[in-house]
């Protein structure tokens, strides 16, 4: 028979639990089949090393149905007191996950932030329409507060989570394919609007270019206007005729006698 070293660990220390001890136990547990073995007091920090046939530990393991480590654990427990471990303090989130009640939802079905921030965007846009209606003012908008709505975004799915109603666990496959279409078309309309945009500044730089006129050679100046030139014999270039002129002219081109 083979003997080995088996280490297991403890909710305390218990100077009675030796090796010699333990080995004396695990015959009188193979003897008498029909002894009833302590429940398991569990593991803990306390490290006991036994030196042990293993043929035997195997054995009773198989008779008891357990594993070998909860196998010597009940068999010590079933010859000596362990006192009952202290209960730990817990923390304020353990205390309150104890008082929420549980999710009720399926993992699948439930609610993350991310289906409720939509929503919470929405009620930023109503606030800032109320506020608009108080004081007439048209220029407000939506405040913004990421980290809030995400917050609260967060919030709302829990709640949705552990106090979902019996209408909406009955319809949860419903509801939720209705908030992820909600999503879905808020961010296909985003990243549309985003496109429609980009082809209308391209268009409108496109139409702007066409319309500015080609560069051409530089004008050249007008020649200088040449006015016309005045007539000799027209009234303009007449000069004033004298008296005497005026009286010449009134005399007879021939005179009698004068062939």
């Amino acid at each position: 028979m083979g003997s080995r070293d088996f280490k297991i660990r403890m909710p305390v220390k218990l100077e009675e639990a030796s090796s010699a001890n333990v080995a004396a136990w695990l015959e009188e547990a193979l003897a008498d089949n029909s002894k009833r073995l302590a429940p398991d007091p569990g593991s803990g920090d306390e490290l006991l090393s036994l030196h042990l046939d293993r043929e035997k530990v195997v054995e009773l393991a198989n008779r008891k149905r357990e594993r070998v480590p909860v196998l010597l654990r009940r068999l010590i427990a079933s010859h000596t007191t362990i006192p009952e471990r202290p209960e730990k303090e817990k923390s304020a989130g353990a205390v309150a996950a104890e008082l929420l009640p549980e999710k009720v939802l399926p993992a699948k079905l439930r609610y993350d932030e991310t289906d409720f921030v939509d929503l919470v965007k929405g009620m930023d846009s109503g606030l800032a329409m109320i506020y608009r209606r108080i004081y007439g003012v048209k220029d407000i908008e939506a405040a913004k507060t990421p980290e809030e709505d995400r917050k609260l975004a967060a919030a709302m799915a829990e709640c949705a989570n552990r106090r979902a109603p019996a209408w909406l666990i009955s319809n949860a496959d419903l509801f939720k394919l209705l908030t992820s279409s909600v999503r879905w078309s808020i961010a296909q309309t985003e990243a549309l609007e985003l496109a429609a945009d980009a082809a209308k500044k391209r268009r409108q730089s496109a139409t702007v270019e066409i319309q500015q006129p080609v560069a051409g050679p530089p004008a050249t100046a007008a020649p200088p206007a040449i006015a016309p030139a005045r007539r000799a014999n027209g009234p303009e270039a007449r000069s004033p005729i004298s008296a005497e002129e005026m009286d010449a002219l009134r005399e007879p081109v021939q005179k009698e006698g004068e062939f």
